[in-house]
């Protein structure tokens, strides 16, 4: 691997003559597979790197569309807004099965929302431990 002036050097350093210092190797390594197996396909180092330049392409292409349809939602939002199309739906949780029976709040919404925001917190206390 390396030329015999260069093992005799290396052998001389290791011997302990260090008159140029300890012995060091520089090496330059350069990958010599023509092939490489990528997404179980077997091709040549240049097809795959278009594969992977291509995907790089399609992944931010996608990132781009979503970033428009983003503001554009945010436009329909704001529309909304000034129009006055918001409803309460819009910012509300449906609970279908509320774990309280009427008896225990004699129909009173206020006592409900009291007893439902005291169940959240107890549930949610529990769930964080």
């Amino acid at each position: 691997m390396f030329s015999p002036d260069c093992q005799d050097e290396i052998q001389r350093r290791h011997n302990g003559n260090t008159f140029y210092g300890p012995s060091k190797v520089y090496a330059i390594a350069q990958c010599e597979i023509q092939t490489v197996s990528l997404l179980g396909t077997l091709m040549t180092r240049e097809e795959g790197s278009y594969l992977v330049v291509g995907l790089d392409c399609f992944i931010m292409f996608i990132i781009a569309i979503s970033i428009i349809r983003l503001r554009w939602y945010e436009n329909v939002s704001v529309s909304d807004m000034k129009k006055g199309k918001l409803r309460i739906e819009d910012f509300s949780v449906y609970i279908p099965n509320i774990p309280i029976t009427k008896e225990d709040y004699n129909n009173s919404p206020e006592l409900l929302k009291a007893m439902i925001a005291v169940h959240f917190e107890d549930i949610m206390a529990n769930e964080l431990q």
